[in-house]
């Protein structure tokens, strides 16, 4: 990685050298910082990401900083400081650092007068250029360096930790963007899936069960983030939360099922849609696409129901504003609907 931030920085000193031109000099450091700042705030925040997500930062993480400041209102006030803290505490010591060991000088290349010769340019740039093919590929094996050989225990924290956080979020970006056109899922024709797919769906006897009380019942959606079985008695976690667990006494109680995904903008989808987590990018994102799915509000409307929804933070997070309204909703609230204060 080290190979791959330095590679411009080292081109302009090379330029510098046989047209010594202060404004050179200038784009070297601000590049260079640059690079120390971008550096630090990757590092640090997959700090933070890893002690929600246990993965490192990625493409799905980035995307939500479409609406930063819901990002760091998810975060609490103690890691928002101390993300901060440490990013500016670690840029300032490595600018010190900077400016006073490793700044390059105009008096540097002018005792030089050597490599300001032709010959010392026909030299120089074939060099320089081939060991920094060398550091970036991590030597001269015949297999580039990749993530997996800084892997040296069965411990998956000690692993992830030791790959560089830069390189990793850049060989994410950089897949994403290779794929993101690409359906890499595609194992068959669309004619045979479409046919498993309808195969799935016939219902040879109707097996359905009416246990409801009334035939027009009151149907609301209580959408809780991170919230655990372990929580419930119920489903044999510990006693946390005992209105919860009186609903699934009370109620009907699924004990096998799956998430519909890990993140807002999915699970909200999966659940009122019935659509399922899709790789790399949610629906929920590409309006024009959410826009013709279905959702449970608009098929129930034809049988008089009216529909809310009530959100706990900014509908702008994971773009669910657009979904929302997308699907005719006839109230949505947020946050900044409440009154300042209320809990």
């Amino acid at each position: 990685m080290m190979g791959y931030l330095t590679t411009l920085p080292v081109l302009l000193l090379i330029v510098y050298i046989h047209w010594p031109k202060k404004f050179i000099l200038t784009i070297t450091h601000i590049l260079t910082l640059t690079f120390v700042v971008i550096y630090n705030l990757c590092s640090f925040g997959e700090c933070g990401l890893y002690r929600e997500w246990k993965a490192k930062l990625n493409m799905q993480a980035l995307s939500h900083f479409a609406n930063p400041s819901e990002v760091f209102k998810s975060a609490s006030l103690d890691l928002s400081i101390l993300f901060f803290g440490l990013v500016l505490f670690f840029s300032f010591l490595y600018f010190r650092a900077y400016h006073r060991y490793f700044k390059p000088k105009a008096v540097t290349f002018e005792r030089r007068v050597i490599w300001k010769s032709i010959a010392g340019f026909i030299i120089l740039l074939p060099l320089v250029a081939g060991l920094w093919v060398i550091q970036i590929r991590g030597g001269l094996q015949d297999i580039p360096i990749q993530s997996g050989d800084s892997f040296f225990c069965t411990n998956s924290i000690a692993n992830d930790a030791s790959v560089n956080p830069l390189w990793s979020l850049s060989f994410e970006v950089l897949s994403w963007m290779d794929h993101r056109n690409v359906n890499i899922f595609k194992m068959m024709d669309d004619s045979k899936a479409e046919a498993i797919v309808k195969d799935l769906y016939v219902t040879k006897i109707d097996s359905t069960e009416i246990f409801l009380t009334t035939r027009r019942p009151n149907v609301v959606f209580i959408i809780l983030e991170s919230w655990t079985a372990n929580a419930v008695k119920g489903y044999g976690g510990d006693d946390f939360t005992p209105f919860f667990d009186s609903l699934s006494q009370q109620g009907i109680r699924f004990t096998n099922f799956y998430p519909a995904g890990y993140v807002s903008d999915q699970g909200i989808v999966g659940l009122l849609s019935g659509y399922p987590c899709t790789p790399r990018m949610a629906i929920i994102n590409q309006s024009s696409k959410s826009a013709k799915i279905p959702c449970i509000n608009e098929e129930l409307k034809p049988y008089g129901y009216q529909s809310g929804f009530v959100f706990g933070g900014d509908l702008n997070y994971g773009n669910i504003r657009s979904y929302l309204y997308n699907k005719s909703w006839d109230v949505v609230l947020e946050e900044k609907d409440f009154p300042s204060g209320m809990d």
